[in-house]
């Protein structure tokens, strides 16, 4: 919106043109960082999913080796 604005009514007083580049290359390392991020957290999210699922089966087993070893105790 602001480098919008600026294109759109022109250079801002007081700010120099290098002081601009610095800003629209900040923006833009800022954008690129966010959509790193984002990408993270996705990756991150569905990893998590799988090892809960991974989880729910080991937990699964475990109590079913549990029960056989019940079983056969009680033998």
């Amino acid at each position: 919106m602001i480098e919008r604005h600026r294109a759109k009514h022109g250079q801002v007083p007081g700010v120099r043109q290098a002081d601009t580049e610095v800003l629209s290359s900040t923006s833009a390392a800022v954008r690129a960082l966010s959509t790193r991020l984002s990408q993270q957290q996705q990756a991150h999210r569905e990893e998590v999913t799988q090892l809960r699922k991974a989880l729910e089966v080991a937990h699964g087993e475990n109590l079913e080796l549990r029960r056989r070893l019940a079983v056969f105790d009680a033998d």
